[in-house]
């Protein structure tokens, strides 16, 4: 029997359970002072696949929050957005919808950005990690926005790399970040 400790209460779905499980997972390769530095990465890698699927049916509702932030500090829907950690591209397709149309993915996982390409989200595809030195091909001041919105935290970005992000955006522009 598969254990649903870190389920939403009530959550009776079996396939939503076992996710949860695989979750259990990640969160352990977050919090583990593990010998394996890409245990996080490769764990999104495998989880591909059916990421979305259960990222939705778990209810997560950050990219909606994260859309609404930018459309209140973002008027001009021309502006260059960079979305570091885009991984499937969830926030960068809301935007799309609402009519952002020059917005860059920026992935340390290829897979999750595979996801994102296949639905032409961005308009460049960056496959890198995020250090705390230059972003890999991103000249400074190069982008009027920059977001990371669930990317920030152990196993993911460290906060040494907030820096690094916010090289990227253009003097008097805005950023915004959360783990």
């Amino acid at each position: 029997m598969t254990d649903t400790s870190i389920t939403k209460e009530g959550v009776e779905d079996q396939e939503l359970a076992e996710y949860y499980e695989r979750r259990k997972l990640l969160i352990q390769a977050m919090t583990d002072e593990s010998e394996d530095p890409d245990a996080v990465l490769n764990w999104y890698d495998k989880e591909a696949d059916i990421y979305e699927a259960q990222f939705d049916k778990a209810g997560f509702e950050y990219p909606s929050a994260f859309v609404e932030t930018t459309l209140a500090l973002v008027e001009n829907k021309l502006a260059k957005i960079l979305d570091v950690a885009a991984g499937s591209g969830k926030v960068g397709m809301k935007l799309r919808k609402r009519g952002y149309t020059n917005i860059d993915g920026l992935d340390a996982s290829a897979t999750m950005l595979a996801l994102a390409k296949e639905k032409a989200i961005y308009n460049n595809y960056i496959c890198c990690t995020v250090g705390p030195e230059k972003l890999q091909d991103i000249p400074d001041a190069s982008y009027d926005f920059v977001f990371c919105a669930a990317g920030i935290g152990r196993g993911h970005l460290p906060l040494e790399t907030i820096p690094t992000m916010l090289r990227a955006v253009k003097p008097s522009k805005r950023s915004i970040l959360r783990g």
